[in-house]
């Protein structure tokens, strides 16, 4: 509780500060330890390695192949540095306050996160887990213990035992959420620039070796299959209207709704009280403001989701709760197992019957998609028997009279042929069947995720993937040449118009002198909002780092830009609704970019010095 109330303390100053400096900027600098990459206040806690490592897994994780380079270029290196600059802070600050996670801790959660249907911890299941998403042990060890030092810092922050918060946390997030941003911009877009001069043969091949991995082909697989849905069989199953009438009265208590309730509950110790409750209510004040004056709960904590007759325990209340006919009524006082009860009825729905017409359509399909499931397993069955007797697909494709796809050139990106994909692919896990299934080889009848489709396939030939000869592909690697040689320029520009304006030269000065044109971005917040059309997202995140004055080169895939900070908006009025809306947030910890006000704010009250060259070296992309 000491630490608890320590903790707010500390972030209200923190927020006081926030509302008068603005963010500070993470540094980007060199150490002397060549392995260093990312320290807070002068302490390495996290390498190159652990960079590595990091940006390693998650690269991993995309459903597609990518090298490193395609990664470093959608963001992904610069992203994984960032979470770890993230964490770092957070484990700096927890340092400093003496919050801890225990091993026994992070054990207690690995085990509930990992446990079969008798409770018990599942090794297999958590090595599994590790295995399938790139995780070493001890990093994802790590990764808990980071998360659950997040979630105990802003626990302690938000609420635990007032339901009411601070109103210098509603303001600063209120206006960190509403605070908006001008500036003036200059796009380099880099496919007007001048084409530059056709490369000589030894340009071309130096490029084409050191970017051949990017023209690497996939693997590619000659695939046969047969599949089997529920749609596909339903369509074949008749059933008279006669029938349906009949199933339709074995469930016609399926399809007719029951009367409902939606209930306030307030619980009071003795009877007295709910006595005294009661008859001020009846007096004409109100359910909610009683209530909050005589136990101290809101209205908000009172509220019990809608019911039915059959979901309340007690005959006793639900005798009160469905003789009331009239919302807003409110019942006597009752005694419960919790206490003297009054319940407020604030919505209420009559049960109403429905005739066969009503649901004969939603009814027809229902039994259809039974029978024809129940069909689906009989043939999956009668697949399974005819491909152990020896027949091949082809043949019990004609037996079963189940229609043979072919495709010719499959790979984890789709097929090679546009026009191949007419025969849409079976559901998950057909594609990793696909890939993974040895040449030659029967995948054995698999059921899809979803669970309406079994399918057999069968691996006719593989093409490992290669890099082709740059003869094959010369007019591309010409191409690719040139558009990275106008984005260089645009870069080089780019630089140069900031170069101008860090020694005094107006931005509109140098920009003209490159024959660009300043655009004016207005109001746009941290969510994007009001961002014109084809500025990409980077643009805000960049805007909401930079301080008034300051001039940022910014680059994509189709050239640069330069951001200037003209004007921070904020002060934003607040309205009550909006207040009401952040105590909400607040109290049931949804506010979540209050993660992100804290990290900003803690960026500029530590020093935190990233060395991107570092990484950039271990990987080899330099």
């Amino acid at each position: 509780m000491v630490r608890s109330l320590f903790l707010k303390i500390l972030f209200v100053l923190l927020i006081i500060s926030f509302l008068i400096w603005s963010t500070g900027d993470v540094i980007f600098s060199s150490f002397n330890n060549h392995d260093d990459a990312i320290s807070v206040n002068g302490e390495v806690l996290v390498t190159a390695v652990d960079v590595k490592k990091e940006f390693e897994r998650i690269r991993q994780q995309f459903g597609v192949p990518i090298t490193a380079e395609q990664a470093m270029k959608i963001g992904l290196l610069k992203q994984t540095m960032r979470k770890l600059s993230e964490q770092s802070l957070i484990l700096t600050t927890a340092n400093r306050l003496g919050i801890s996670i225990s091993n026994r801790e992070i054990v207690r959660m690995i085990h509930k996160q990992f446990c079969d249907s008798l409770g018990q911890f599942d090794r297999v299941a958590y090595k599994s887990f590790l295995s399938n998403n790139g995780w070493e042990e001890v990093n994802f060890i790590r990764s808990i213990r980071q998360d659950m030092l997040r979630d105990q810092l802003l626990t302690a922050i938000i609420n635990d035992d007032s339901s009411i918060v601070p109103e210098v946390f509603v303001k600063a997030l209120n206006e960190y959420r509403k605070e908006r941003r001008i500036a003036d911009a200059v796009r380099i877009n880099a496919a007007r620039l001048p084409c530059p001069k056709l490369p000589n043969d030894s340009v071309i091949l130096a490029y084409y070796d050191k970017h051949k991995n990017k023209y690497k082909t996939p693997e590619y697989r000659k695939i046969s299959w047969i599949a089997l849905s529920v749609d596909n069989i339903a369509q074949n199953i008749k059933i008279s209207d006669d029938e349906l009438i009949d199933i339709f009265e074995e469930r016609k208590n399926l399809f007719n709704t029951k009367d409902s309730r939606r209930i306030n509950q307030a619980i009071f110790q003795t009877k007295e009280n709910a006595r005294i409750a009661y008859n001020r209510i009846q007096a004409g004040e109100s359910f909610s403001a009683v209530v909050k004056e005589m136990t101290g709960r809101n209205a908000d904590n009172l509220n019990v989701s809608k019911v039915t007759r059959n979901k309340i325990i007690d005959d006793l209340v639900a005798n009160a709760v469905f003789n009331i006919s009239k919302p807003g009524t409110v019942s006597k006082p009752i005694k419960t197992e919790f206490g003297w009860t009054l319940l407020s009825i604030s919505d209420l729905e009559v049960g109403a019957s429905v005739n066969f017409e009503d649901v004969r359509d939603d009814l027809k399909h229902d039994v259809l998609s039974e029978r024809a499931y129940e069909q689906l397993l009989k043939c999956s069955s009668s697949m399974e028997d005819a491909l152990a007797s020896g027949l091949t697909i082809e043949e019990v494709s004609q037996l079963m009279k189940i229609p043979l796809h072919q495709i010719s050139f499959l790979s984890r990106v789709g097929s090679l042929v546009e026009s191949m994909q007419v025969n849409k692919l079976p559901d998950d896990p057909f594609l990793d069947i696909a890939l993974k299934t040895e040449n030659g080889a029967y995948s054995g009848v698999t059921k899809t995720n979803d669970g309406n489709t079994f399918f057999i396939l069968q691996v006719n030939g593989v093409t490992p993937s290669q890099i082709p000869q740059l003869k094959d592909i010369r007019e591309k690697v010409v191409l690719d040449w040139m558009r990275e040689e106008r984005l260089e320029k645009s870069k080089k520009i780019a630089n140069a118009i900031i170069h101008d304006v860090t020694n005094g030269t107006s931005l509109l000065h140098s920009a003209t002198k490159h024959g660009l044109q300043i655009e004016r971005l207005s109001a746009i917040t941290r969510k994007g909002d009001f961002l014109p059309s084809g500025w990409p997202i980077a643009t805000v995140e960049a805007l909401f780092e930079q301080k008034v004055g300051d001039a940022k080169a910014l680059s994509s895939k189709e050239g640069s830009a330069i951001i200037s900070l003209k004007k921070i908006i904020k002060n934003i009025p607040n309205t009550a609704s909006v207040e009401k809306q952040l105590n909400r947030e607040f109290a049931s910890g949804r506010a979540k970019d209050l993660f992100d006000l804290l990290v900003a704010d803690l960026k500029s009250k530590n020093k935190v010095v990233v060395n991107s060259s570092n990484v950039y070296q271990l990987l080899a992309l330099n």
